[in-house]
């Protein structure tokens, strides 16, 4: 009987379960695929034998963290008995399906380097078969996953920072723990809701201005203060949402506003 090539896309689910690599183990359906910078099958040396190994090494010829190409090394370390082993699912994709070592380490049927477009899309149409909603799914998820778990598993700031690669701060700045069914924090609420409201105080305030501008003096005069407020209080009032969301990637600066 003709063996089954291994599903693709569950190995990556294992490996995305690891570490943040979705854009090094797709290439954009515009890109040509390139052996020097992309991933092939010489990326994978499983440790310390391939019939036995303990873990594997994958080496990124580049990434956005490497401008050099230096090559990036990540150590994946095997999980027995879990259906998520990324290093199981690797030895069975390199048994099953030979390829040279200059191939994409996944392709698709016809041969082609697995793309993006082909990997969300898969995804999406995966989860809506078992019934959940697949709108607020992306590749991205498995970034934000992969730092879910870590920080479920005890790993520090530092370490997250380390496993997903990532230069600035900004991932830490809001967990995904933390956000509600419309992925928004309670910061947001609150922000969004001080700018909102001073808006309409400062649109109210001169309405107010402008319309008694034909009255006396006096009722004039008091009116033209309360604009002047309202100016003031929306300057206020947006200058914490531009803080907090203008520098994400700095912590101590939106500490300050909130």
């Amino acid at each position: 009987m003709e063996a089954r090539l291994p599903d693709k896309l569950g190995i990556l689910r294992a490996l995305l379960k690891r570490v943040s690599l979705l854009r090094e183990f797709t290439v954009g359906d515009k890109e040509v695929f390139n052996p020097a910078v992309n991933l092939t099958r010489d990326s994978i040396q499983f440790l310390p034998s391939f019939e036995n190994p303990s873990y594997v090494r994958l080496t990124l010829p580049e990434s956005k963290t490497d401008p050099f190409r230096k090559g990036v090394s990540i150590l994946i370390a095997a999980v027995p008995h879990s259906p998520f082993c990324a290093v199981t699912a690797l030895k069975n994709l390199f048994s099953i399906h030979l390829l040279p070592s200059s191939s994409p380490l996944f392709a698709m049927t016809d041969g082609r380097p697995m793309s993006r477009s082909f990997f969300v899309s898969t995804l999406k149409s995966q989860i809506e078969a078992v019934g959940i909603d697949s709108t607020g799914y992306s590749g991205h998820s498995f970034c934000r996953g992969a730092a879910t778990s870590a920080a479920a598993a005890g790993y520090s700031d530092y370490e997250i920072q380390l496993l997903g690669r990532w230069r600035s701060d900004a991932y830490i700045t809001v967990r995904p723990s933390e956000l509600t069914e419309h992925e928004t924090s309670w910061i947001d609420s609150v922000l969004f809701a001080t700018f909102f409201f001073s808006a309409m105080y400062c649109q109210l305030s001169s309405a107010m201005f402008h319309s008694s501008a034909s009255h006396s003096l006096e009722v004039c005069t008091r009116c033209q203060a309360y604009d002047y407020i309202g100016i003031t209080v929306l300057n206020l009032g947006s200058h914490y949402p531009l803080l907090y969301y203008g520098f994400s990637a700095n912590l101590t600066i939106r500490s300050y506003t909130s």
